[in-house]
């Protein structure tokens, strides 16, 4: 049932939209000026953020379950630990820098070490 509520998930995802997509044009008339655009609608913009989605969606999933079973904690999450606030003070952090001094390396690692950094506090306090 999981198998089919991706498939309807990913159909959804590719046909609908705000532009509206006739799947039998596109099947019946291939090589019609719609029937293209359809095709540059779906590749193009549409499947790269279902993929994005699903596969976002998977890791998300496998970071909890590795932060329960790491911590042996079946209610570990990145709320709990602190993650979620610490990246959202490396923002707040961030904010408050003047705006053409701020890379998007900077950025990055600065929001890294916010979530890293409750997480590994965590670690080194959970007794194993």
């Amino acid at each position: 049932s999981i198998f089919a509520i991706s498939a309807l998930s990913i159909t959804l995802g590719l046909f609908c939209g705000s532009v509206p997509i006739n799947w039998l044009n596109w099947i019946h008339h291939p090589h019609s000026q719609t029937a293209q655009l359809s095709r540059l609608l779906i590749l193009d913009f549409r499947l790269p953020r279902v993929i994005n989605g699903f596969v976002t969606g998977g890791l998300l999933s496998l970071a909890g379950v590795l932060m329960q079973v790491l911590l042996v904690n079946p209610l570990a999450d990145p709320y709990v630990l602190g993650i979620s606030g610490g990246a959202s003070f490396a923002v707040c952090l961030l904010s408050e820098e003047p705006a053409g001094q701020v890379t998007w390396i900077r950025r990055i690692g600065l929001d890294c070490r916010g979530q890293c950094q409750p997480l590994l506090l965590a670690f080194k306090l959970e007794p194993v």
